[in-house]
């Protein structure tokens, strides 16, 4: 239980420094995270872009989430 209160704190701390950067980005994480969506496919249905876009955000997420780990280790 303590472990999986931790992980909805982190979860959410890190949408809300997505948000920050990019919305587009915090709702492509959300739905990888809360939702379990990770086939290109059904992102590209919920996001409504096309696979292309899928790919290039999923590289900016990787560079968003590097970052707000960088920024959160001492």
């Amino acid at each position: 239980p303590e472990r999986a209160t931790e992980w909805r704190s982190e979860r959410r701390r890190l949408l809300a420094h997505l948000e920050a950067v990019d919305a587009g980005l915090a709702r492509m994480a959300e739905l990888m995270l809360v939702h379990d969506l990770q086939e290109t496919d059904a992102l590209r249905e919920r996001l409504g872009v096309p696979a292309s876009e899928i790919a290039n955000m999923r590289k900016r997420l990787k560079r968003a989430v590097r970052a707000y780990l960088a920024e959160e280790t001492p």
